[in-house]
């Protein structure tokens, strides 16, 4: 047998119990045999991987609990063995399995709170953006003509769930956190400098940032009450929210 042959057999055996076609094929060393030796690894294996996605998916475990989130992470680890050695690109799946395994129906959320998540570490570990005001370069006379863009790993979300209350408090006690879970919320999330920052949105807001990252000028975006749109404008400016200029002269 290749190394090749050898190493797809080795990966396809660590989550499997019987073990015995690729123990034919490892040599003893020390004072285990090659099932002990297949047994230690095994266990390493899962100890390894369900780390991993405790460390990317805090705020899911925080929700289900220790006993709940280690029966997950068997099962899905069993459902995704990995063959990658960097752990931080383990568990993309991670948001679609939970869609389809029984608890979603407690918790129906978790596949939306697991993909913000992902979303997150995502953005924290990418380089910052230099902050800037978006209305400095724009004439008052072409304000309404303004196009903006959101920058990359910028994003907005939009939820039926209280999704950015729920991560936010991943960090506290479960008995010391009253969450309105049923609350329908949106934010967008972006990385300034060398910190990762969610605002809240309201549902106009939302729909404004929504139109103008698809294109539509801000005489077109608008939408919602006068008070919203000062509140957007004014987060925009003071947070220095870096957008992209796309104008094109269009109306």
């Amino acid at each position: 047998m290749n190394l090749k042959s050898f190493q797809a057999l080795f990966l396809n055996s660590v989550s499997k119990v019987d073990q015995l076609e690729v123990c034919r094929h490892i040599k003893p060393g020390g004072t285990l045999n090659a099932e002990q030796a297949m047994s230690v690894y095994r266990s390493d294996y899962y100890a390894r991987l369900s780390e991993a996605l405790g460390e990317h998916y805090e705020s899911v475990w925080f929700v289900v609990g220790d006993e709940e989130f280690s029966a997950l992470t068997r099962l899905y680890i069993d459902s995704y063995p990995s063959s990658v050695r960097d752990l931080g690109s383990y568990g993309k799946e991670f948001s679609e399995f939970l869609s389809t395994q029984e608890i979603s129906r407690e918790f129906p959320f978790l596949s939306d709170l697991a993909k913000f998540e992902s979303y997150f570490w995502s953005v924290f570990h990418s380089e910052g953006l230099e902050p800037y005001d978006p209305f400095e370069t724009v004439d008052p006379v072409l304000f309404g003509n303004t196009r903006w863009s959101l920058p990359v790993k910028s994003s907005l979300f939009s939820w039926n769930w209280n999704i950015v209350d729920i991560f936010r408090a991943r960090e506290g006690k479960a008995d010391d956190v009253d969450l309105d879970i049923d609350r329908p919320a949106a934010c967008l999330i972006i990385k300034i400098m060398d910190k990762v920052k969610i605002f809240n949105l309201s549902p106009s807001q939302f729909e404004i940032m929504t139109g103008l990252n698809t294109g539509k000028s801000i005489s077109q975006a608008l939408t919602g009450e006068a008070n919203e749109v000062q509140e957007l404008f004014a987060l925009l400016r003071q947070q220095r929210i870096p957008l992209l200029s796309r104008n094109e002269g269009a109306s």
